[in-house]
């Protein structure tokens, strides 16, 4: 088993922490958050130990694997979990900018560690056969994208102006690179709460395989509901994938019938949760048997950074901006 250890137990956090205690592939030795409390609610919970301080824990436990999730300065402790030869699974933003997540996707091509995001959503039958819908052609030529994700206001969202774009937008970027790959100029219209602070946001998006997209994005809804919609539509087909992991329909343009896969109540996802536990379990799968190699999500998550950045000054300034390479 991988020794495994959370640090950050925001509510992202908690989940890859129970995800862990459960996966016959992790053995999850210590968790870690400058909330006291909340940590020893969770160590009490999972039975696991709780450390007071991110340097105890990796002294005494001895991790192989650490999941980073909400904490000040998250940049600098992966860069040195990663010198360390400890492989980083990180939640979003993996680094307060593009420029800094760039650097951090370079050192673990330097070092022992490697650096890998989170994008759970990826994870899910769903989105497996969208994915194998659109690669196999059965949509044709894509012409659009659309898609939709909000939630409540997260845990320690703070003061920063900048988060929507970079955690919850950027979660919808990488699944919009997943069908149309790579995004070329953008345009943002948003909305501020009183704080001045953004909370939702409609963009518009130039894909460099001539597709058009669109990206909408909001911390005011609640997650009684659901929380995504993505519709990708080319010249012979719609694929449309409702809530995440619930049903994928493939319309074919020339036939009145469609195509449609349920999410199963006996061995599908049950809860969002699961997508977690998913992502943990490929990651670690992956730690074990040595192909750490082929996880490029750190490389995904910067250019989904580079968008969400572009984004951001596209609502600032009212302007079409380029998205850096």
């Amino acid at each position: 088993m991988v020794r495994t250890v959370v640090l950050g137990l925001d509510e992202v956090g908690r989940e890859y922490a129970r995800a862990s205690k459960r996966d016959s592939a992790s053995n999850l030795v210590g968790v870690y958050d400058p909330d006291r409390a909340r940590a020893h609610r969770l160590g009490k919970e999972l039975g696991v130990p709780i450390f007071d301080r991110p340097e105890e824990l990796l002294e005494v436990a001895k991790p192989q694997v650490c999941v980073l999730s909400a904490l000040e300065g998250k940049e600098t402790l992966a860069s040195d979990l990663l010198s360390r030869g400890i492989h980083v699974l990180s939640t979003l933003p993996v680094a307060p900018d593009a420029e800094q997540c760039e650097k951090l996707a370079a050192r673990d091509s330097e070092k022992n560690g490697i650096l890998a995001a989170d994008f759970h959503l990826r994870f899910t039958p769903a989105m497996d056969k969208a994915r194998e819908w659109v690669s196999g052609g059965e949509i044709g030529s894509p012409l659009f994208i659309n898609m939709n994700l909000w939630r409540d206001v997260p845990d320690r969202h703070g003061d920063n102006p900048y988060h929507l774009f970079v955690s919850l937008g950027a979660h919808g970027v990488d699944v919009i690179r997943q069908f149309v790959g790579g995004v070329e100029r953008v345009q943002c219209f948003g909305v501020r709460d009183k704080n001045g602070i953004w909370t939702s946001a409609q963009i518009n998006m130039m894909c460099s395989n001539g597709a058009v997209g669109h990206l909408t994005i909001s911390y005011e809804m609640v997650t009684h509901h659901p929380i995504a919609r993505c519709e990708i539509a080319g010249s012979r087909a719609r694929v449309v994938i409702e809530n995440v992991y619930e049903d994928a329909t493939l319309y074919v343009h020339e036939r009145p019938e469609k195509l449609v896969l349920t999410n199963s109540i006996f061995g599908g996802i049950p809860q969002l949760s699961e997508t977690w536990f998913r992502r943990l379990h490929e990651f670690l799968t992956s730690v074990q048997k040595g192909n750490l190699a082929r996880d490029t999500t750190a490389v995904d998550a910067c250019a989904a950074a580079r968008v969400m950045e572009a984004a951001y000054h596209s609502a600032e300034r009212g302007s079409v901006e380029e998205v850096e390479s």
